[in-house]
């Protein structure tokens, strides 16, 4: 029989010596590939409007590299945490989940842009992680077929979603009165 290993965990992702960036979920280590440049304009470009949108109220808009720790909180130990994600934006809406190692609990929003290497991880594994920790809404932003999907929960299930073409204004319910041209938001011949 061969022995079991057990779960990484925070405390063994911050051995990691190298220039690599890591996600830690359910304790198993999943190697992050730098953005390509489409990626980083639709970032910026998310980025800004619901920066713009949140103003100076208690919401704030935050981009990776940024460590979320989807299930704990401040006080657990390194060695207790095995989910450590690095949404490509997301929103917090309470200060108390604003620690000095990252963030800690659900945030309100978690934005994942598509890249080859991640878009399995995005749609299933990713998906399933923000549901259970939680997550209010989730957008997978898809910029080959130029598509946002947007998965609100509902008695803690996500459900189909809905999803908003290039040629649509995205407007959302867990942030009413937030509408985005997305013509604006895809680069054009990208």
């Amino acid at each position: 029989m061969l022995p079991q290993r057990k779960p990484l965990t925070l405390y063994d992702l911050n051995e990691m010596d190298d220039d690599n960036r890591y996600e830690l979920i359910d304790g198993e280590l999943y190697l992050l590939a730098a953005p390509r440049p489409a990626h980083t304009i639709i970032s910026s470009s998310l980025l800004a409007r619901i920066h713009n949108f949140l103003g100076k109220g208690p919401c704030q808009v935050f981009h990776a590299p940024a460590d979320v720790f989807l299930f704990n909180q401040p006080e657990d130990s390194g060695d207790a945490i095995t989910t450590v994600v690095q949404p490509d934006l997301f929103v917090i809406c309470d200060p108390r989940q604003i620690g000095e190692r990252g963030f800690f609990g659900p945030p309100k929003l978690a934005v994942e842009i598509l890249s080859p290497s991640t878009a399995g991880m995005d749609r299933f594994v990713k998906y399933h992680q923000y549901q259970r920790a939680g997550v209010e809404e989730y957008w997978i932003v898809d910029p080959k077929n130029k598509i946002v999907s947007i998965y609100t929960l509902t008695d803690g299930l996500y459900g189909a979603g809905e999803a908003f073409s290039s040629l649509q204004t995205l407007r959302t319910e867990t942030f009413p009165g937030l509408e985005i041209p997305l013509q604006e938001i895809f680069p054009e011949g990208m």
